[in-house]
């Protein structure tokens, strides 16, 4: 009923003239073709195709396809004008309409509903009678062991809207990451938190290796420049970035073999 509403006052605005609804069409058609395959892109480039192997596809020629794809949208929206002076005024209305509707029902709020606390990391780390305490960072797509010990936690922040990674043990705790707030301010609140709450204890801070993706990897460049702050702020914690070795399962050698 919604979609015959709406498309009842489009043919109403434009007088049911099928030129410029055919041109409104065509807009929208390569419109979503771009936005589906510039996504595609972005995917591709941060996550690899780890989850997409059976539909495999070259880069440069999915980044040609694109180019294609917008350039002919740019040379139809310039030669129709006037489909696309509608098409503009019905996206626009449409993309403000749902902006208003996902500040209040958006996937992601239930997501970050079932994020955990900082209070709770620490008062995990408070049950331990350890004089030491190990706090993690573990990035969210890297399948990192999870030692249960009361003297380490594991921290994970992630995007609410790729969903909240599962719950590896007791001591992992996940934090929601908006872009409101960068990660390493969300990170120097945490650890000003467990210096406040758990002063006479001696902390440990590693962050691992980042392995998700290459961009990732050229990305540690600008992530360093960040993290060599902390000793300044934390001079009395102890701060390491390491890559520990993972021990290769049974199963993983038989197939070897």
């Amino acid at each position: 009923m919604l979609n015959t509403c709406f498309f009842s006052v489009v043919i109403l605005i434009t007088q049911g003239s099928q030129k410029i609804l055919a041109d409104m069409c065509a807009l929208g058609l390569l419109a979503s073709f771009c936005i589906n395959m510039g996504s595609l892109i972005i995917y591709r480039y941060f996550m690899g195709t780890k989850e997409v192997m059976p539909y495999h596809t070259g880069r440069l020629g999915t980044l040609a396809l694109w180019i294609i794809l917008v350039s002919c949208f740019l040379f139809l929206a310039l030669d129709k004008p006037y489909g696309t002076m509608p098409w503009a005024l019905v996206t626009s209305f449409v993309l403000a309409s749902g902006l208003l509707i996902a500040r209040k029902r958006a996937p992601e709020i239930e997501e970050i509903g079932q994020a955990d606390s900082e209070m709770e990391l620490v008062l995990y780390l408070a049950e331990s009678r350890m004089p030491d305490i190990h706090i993690i960072f573990q990035r969210p797509r890297e399948d990192a062991a999870v030692a249960t010990k009361e003297n380490k936690v594991y921290v994970t922040y992630y995007s609410p809207r790729a969903g909240i990674p599962p719950k590896m043990a007791r001591n992992h705790f996940r934090f929601p990451h908006r872009r409101a707030v960068s990660l390493y301010k969300r990170i120097v609140a945490l650890l000003n938190v467990v210096q406040h709450e758990l002063s006479g204890r001696e902390v440990h801070v590693r962050f691992g290796w980042p392995m998700s993706s290459w961009l990732d990897r050229l990305a540690i460049g600008v992530m360093m420049f960040k993290l060599i702050r902390l000793p300044r702020l934390f001079p009395n914690f102890a701060f390491t970035i390491s890559y520990e070795k993972q021990v290769p399962r049974a199963g993983a050698k038989a197939l070897d073999r």
